[in-house]
């Protein structure tokens, strides 16, 4: 099969019959016209391959779901130049320019229409531009959205769906150094370092209410990996501390383990549904705690080092009084504080990871409540396109 001809957008109308402003229904029904079913991405996105162009369409939430903003990657040519390549080879495709072309400090496919405030506002290196941003073309409603110098997708917009700020024209300098052949080892070094030729001093981030939560989330694990810790050394010391009883192996049985946690603190195995299939064998134990009371305790085979064979072997057992008494074989004994007390500390462990996530998800989901429930006003405000 032949080598298929790069499409050309340069003074077309419609990218394969679609361009922006259609409404969803209307891509849809192209799309259902063309044989392809589209691929959604949440209430919003909506994907297809046309075999000319992989598309990917932002709609408009609410009334028609016009289309906001439409990409492609960046395969195609204009006017027969390809603009496949690095900054200022792209650049160089659309000249003469009738207009300079802009930088917005966001990825236009990545989070197309981003909130107010979510776009950097301050002075933006061009490291930092040519990293990870978008350069449109106002006059044509084109964005050229570049990832280390090159360009990544290309973006079609109707002019009242173009950003409201821009974060400066492009410059021959950022153009010149699209073309460095070591452009991303550069740009990596200077994001490690944090410092370039064309940086300003670095201003203090303001605290977040997620940052603030961040660091009670930290505060509070650190306080109970304390509390774990100090627990478990009161635990080794006990048991360090307690007397060894002599005692004598009465019989042994089989029981089921526990499906899950069978290691865990026997406050928590207790609870754990058992397993159909494995056994563990428990020994009984005859003794005679310290005040010369006859008493038995049922030990599993892992409290002891060599557990016990014949019936009237004698075992040692560690004791340790209260109300009830704990008995355990020396093995355990020796082993008390760690398997007590690390399933707990691994705990909040995932305790952390949990809360951490749901700190990163709440003001996305906040907005999205906020959306949801505060009725959206009807005056449209023609000077504020992010608003529709």
């Amino acid at each position: 099969m032949p080598d298929q001809t790069p499409f050309d957008i340069a003074n077309r109308d419609n990218w394969c019959g679609f361009r922006p402003g259609m409404t969803r229904a209307e891509v849809e029904g192209k799309l259902q016209q063309m044989g392809i079913t589209g691929k959604a991405y949440g209430a919003d996105k909506l994907t297809a391959d046309t075999g000319e162009l992989y598309l990917q369409f932002w709609f408009e939430a609410g009334g028609e779901q016009r289309v906001r903003q439409m990409a492609t990657d960046p395969a195609v040519l204009w006017s027969g130049r390809s603009l496949e390549g690095v900054l200022d080879e792209a650049l160089s495709a659309f000249e003469p320019l009738a207009q300079t072309p802009m930088w917005e400090a966001n990825d236009a496919t990545e989070e197309p229409f981003p909130e107010l405030g979510e776009v950097p506002t301050g002075p933006v290196t061009d490291e930092e531009l040519l990293e990870n941003c978008t350069v449109w073309l106002p006059d044509r409603g084109l964005g050229l959205v570049i990832f280390q110098g090159g360009v990544m997708d290309i973006a079609w917009r109707e002019t009242r769906d173009l950003p409201t700020r821009y974060a400066g024209p492009v410059t021959d300098a950022q153009r010149q150094l699209s073309k460095r052949p070591d452009l991303e080892d550069y740009l990596l070094s200077k994001g490690r370092s944090g410092v370039s030729a064309s940086s300003t001093p670095a201003t203090p981030v303001p605290r977040t209410p997620a940052s603030y939560l961040n660091t009670a989330l930290v505060l509070v694990c650190l306080a109970m990996l304390v509390g774990i810790g100090r627990k478990g050394f009161q635990e080794m010391q006990l048991w360090n501390a307690a007397p060894a009883l002599e005692g004598q192996f009465i019989s042994m049985e089989e029981v089921p383990r526990k499906k899950y946690l069978d290691l865990g603190p026997e406050s928590v195995r207790r609870h754990m549904p058992d397993d159909p299939i494995q056994r563990r064998e428990m020994y009984h134990i005859a003794y005679r705690d310290p005040t010369g009371r006859p008493q038995t305790v049922v030990l599993e085979a892992a409290e002891f080092y060599v557990p016990p064979r014949e019936p009237g072997d004698k075992v040692d057992v560690v004791y340790v009084a209260g109300d009830p008494p704990r008995v355990k074989g020396p093995s355990r004994a020796r082993d008390a504080a760690f398997v007590e007390y690390l399933p707990w500390a691994m705990a909040v462990g995932v305790f952390y990871v949990i809360a951490q996530f749901t700190i990163g998800f709440l003001p996305r989901l906040l907005r999205l409540t906020a959306k949801a429930i505060v009725p959206k006003s009807t005056n449209v405000d023609l000077d504020r396109p992010e608003l529709r």
